[in-house]
């Protein structure tokens, strides 16, 4: 069952291409709509600041105009053009300016602060809104990815007539139902010895696999015994963990490159192999009662 495990993960290979296309396609669609919004965010957050910087400007009489007279009056402009930028830059006038002007603006007009914040955190509001926006709909393409690939593969190494169809749309939930519950109970029983509790969790979840493969596929075909044994869920799972390592090697090694580079490559390779791993039992079964067929 491991050779059939590791053929399945590299004859089907190209189908990490179509997991990359839709990610990839879905990314560019979504980062250039979070930039959109964004960028609209921010102009109307600029256009309601001028507004309401011209609103108090017009209310704050002399204020302002004796304040924009005070901080010219501070740089020496009869000086050659490198010292007026050395002054400038020095004595950080530009930060201390805008911070004179605003405090103009607050003393002199009412609720100035107030309304200034209020355009900033709507601002603010609508960015984050954007950005879970833009994180719901990229987890929502990995997951189509995941479910497009999973199609692929799964109809390549393990086709089902409508009869299994019809078995697999009626029994899966119930098996996953079973397996959660499973992996839950086991999950509160073995506390502290993480080792211990990765590995009868790979053995229970693998079992229960293949045992749903087998009423799928094998049952009437072949006996329970020799779909479900020790050596086709410890095979099975060892593949897991051959492909789970190899990912992690393939993550490592691109991220010598570019972390950046090593997380657009390793999301796809993830998808892809996410779904061997969870086509290896059916795979397998499905060719062991062909054969007895």
């Amino acid at each position: 069952m491991l050779k059939k495990a590791l053929k399945n993960y590299f004859s089907s290979a190209l189908y990490i291409f179509v997991a990359m296309g839709i990610i990839y396609l879905i990314l560019i669609i979504v980062v250039f709509l979070f930039v959109m919004n964004t960028v609209q965010n921010l102009g109307v957050m600029f256009g309601d600041i001028s507004d309401l910087i011209g609103n108090s400007v017009s209310l704050s009489g002399n204020a302002v105009e004796e304040f924009i007279d005070y901080t010219v009056d501070k740089i020496d402009w009869n000086a050659d053009f490198v010292s007026i930028v050395k002054q400038i830059m020095d004595t950080n006038w530009i930060k201390t300016s805008i911070e004179g002007f605003l405090h103009t603006l607050n003393v002199s007009t009412e609720n100035f602060t107030t309304e200034f914040d209020i355009i900033l955190q709507n601002c603010l509001g609508s960015v984050i809104t954007n950005l879970v926006v833009a994180i719901s709909l990229l987890f929502a393409g990995v997951y189509f990815a995941g479910v497009a690939t999973g199609y692929l593969v799964r109809r390549k190494t393990a086709k089902k007539n409508m009869k299994q169809v019809i078995l697999n749309f009626i029994f899966s939930p119930l098996f996953l139902a079973l397996t959660v519950f499973v992996l839950m109970w086991l999950a509160m029983l073995i506390k502290g010895y993480v080792l211990i509790l990765l590995v009868v969790l790979g053995l229970v979840y693998e079992a229960i696999s293949l045992t749903q493969a087998w009423f799928i596929y094998g049952r009437g075909k072949i006996k329970y015994k020799q779909a479900v044994n020790l050596k086709n869920v410890g095979s099975n799972v060892l593949a897991a963990v051959i492909i789970i390592a190899i990912v992690i090697a393939l993550f490592v090694l691109l991220s010598f490159i570019s972390k950046f580079i090593a997380v657009l490559v390793i999301v796809p390779v993830a998808v892809y192999s996410v779904n061997i791993i969870g086509v290896n039992a059916d795979s397998y079964i499905c060719s062991l009662a062909e054969s007895r067929a």
